[in-house]
């Protein structure tokens, strides 16, 4: 799965640079990624803003126990 997501960690890198250069150091927000698969999105998230909330869901279980093996809260 992952060795063919390569849109879609472009297409998350540039929204979390958009969604940081919108925020800016204000708020913390919560980020909710709808449809995390493996949470690659959310893990680079955390290290890029790490006083952010971050939570994601996924429909398929596999995915989510993915997700959820880097710590960060998965909802199935």
């Amino acid at each position: 799965y992952e060795a063919h997501a390569e849109l879609q960690r472009r297409m998350g890198s540039e929204l979390a640079g958009l969604l940081g250069a919108l925020l800016g150091g204000r708020i913390a927000p919560l980020l909710l990624d709808a449809g995390c698969g493996t949470g690659s999105l959310l893990a680079a998230m955390s290290k890029r803003r790490p006083h952010w909330r971050l939570m994601g869901i996924d429909l398929a279980f596999g995915m989510c126990r993915r997700a959820a093996a880097g710590g960060l809260p998965i909802f199935c």
